[in-house]
């Protein structure tokens, strides 16, 4: 779809890119045991959603969620005490976003107790 012409050339321009603040986020932030992440997945086809957890050394620490989904928004559960790899110390984390592969954004989240 495109929302814009130039008004020098005439020529339809693409509308700007979704920013990565706008893709995904942490709610609440900082979070205490539990909180959600809210995920827009754009376009108007299925995609591929990855979502990784790193600590602030940059090691990873949990595959939070990796399946397609429709576009759209979606609220996918996040447990900072269960998950699989265990309970997540207090502190700063950083969750990496792709979408078909490719990063679309890095969000900060803050795990307190």
């Amino acid at each position: 779809m495109l929302d814009a012409i130039n008004v020098t050339t005439g020529i339809a321009l693409d509308p700007a890119p979704a920013t990565p603040a706008s893709l995904i986020r942490v709610v609440p932030n900082p979070l205490m045991r539990s909180g959600s992440i809210a995920v827009t997945v754009p376009g108007d086809a299925r995609a591929h959603v990855r979502l990784r957890l790193y600590d602030v050394a940059g090691r990873f620490k949990r595959l939070v969620h990796d399946a397609p989904m429709v576009p759209g928004s979606h609220t996918i559960a996040f447990d900072a005490v269960a998950g699989g790899t265990g309970t997540l110390g207090p502190g700063v984390y950083f969750l990496r976003a792709e979408i078909d592969g490719k990063q679309v954004g890095v969000v900060r989240a803050v795990v307190s107790r």
